[in-house]
């Protein structure tokens, strides 16, 4: 009974939902209690309420909602995506989607069980190890169109009930030009970044594909994951000799990127 067909779908949709359940309200309940007092930026421009002092004590700034939304038609943007442009600062649930609706149960069973390991990585060695173990056990030997798949018609509406509202204010005021910056493979963010939220342009990490249109679970050696000074070089290389006129990120590997933006934001107390 237990391995038979109907019961083995039916296991399937409930362990589906029911993991979104949680972990979405366990998600969306550590980050809503800080959801606006942790927004905080600086701005180098003289005429600006940040204090200048505060500009290498970044634990000073000033909340966001002081950043002014208005004049900023002309100006050009550059933002993290997790934690940054949505609320959540994890991706692990965006990687569990992929994995259930792009490969199957036991993808998704073998990602949760080592998820932990992902965790003690990111937090003890480094953000981009843990980073391509996500990768790797999440993408290793999926079809390229399967992913594109469910990024195109899964993906989307669970990041458009993260989008922070400070963030997007900001965000959608630039009207010249907008980037996305994100250590998630471009494969997985780009359609809703471009289509949701009006991306022009969306860096992120590369995954090797083979010639039969498959994953190896891992990224081209020539970008690596992006995260600390590989998100600069990428911006640089987008940008050439123009600085982006605003730059949108959350935590201390977004350090970077930042400091070659005109004016600095921040999400969160981390930087």
């Amino acid at each position: 009974f237990f391995f038979s067909y109907p019961f083995s779908i039916a296991f399937f949709f409930f362990f589906h939902w029911v993991f979104i359940l949680i972990y979405k309200q366990l998600w969306m309940s550590n980050n809503n209690n800080n959801n606006n007092n942790n927004l905080r930026y600086y701005s180098p421009d003289p005429s600006s309420q940040a204090p200048m002092e505060t500009k290498h004590a970044m634990m000073g700034f000033p909340c966001v909602e002081k950043c002014s939304s208005r004049n900023r038609e002309k100006h050009s943007i550059v933002a993290d995506l997790d934690g940054t442009l949505t609320i959540g600062g994890s991706p692990f649930p965006y990687y569990m989607l992929m994995a259930l609706e792009g490969g199957s149960l036991l993808r998704a069973i073998i990602l949760m069980a080592l998820s932990p390991l992902a965790w003690l990585l990111h937090t003890f060695i480094s953000e981009e190890s843990g980073i391509k173990l996500f990768i790797f056990l999440t993408f290793a030997g999926l079809k390229l169109k399967d992913i594109e798949g469910v990024a195109r018609a899964v993906l989307p509406r669970f990041y458009a009930e993260e989008i922070h509202p400070e963030s997007w204010r900001i965000f959608s005021s630039c009207q010249r030009y907008r980037g996305v910056v994100t250590s998630n493979p471009r494969v997985m963010v780009e359609f809703f970044c471009k289509n949701h939220l009006g991306a022009d342009k969306v860096l992120g990490s590369e995954l090797q594909v083979t010639k039969g249109g498959r994953a190896t679970g891992f990224v081209l050696s020539s970008s690596g994951v992006l995260v600390g000074a590989r998100k600069l070089n990428a911006i640089k290389e987008e940008f050439g000799d123009q600085i982006p006129d605003v730059g949108l990120g959350h935590q201390a590997t977004d350090r970077p990127f930042l400091q070659l933006c005109k004016v600095h934001l921040k999400k969160n107390t981390m930087i």
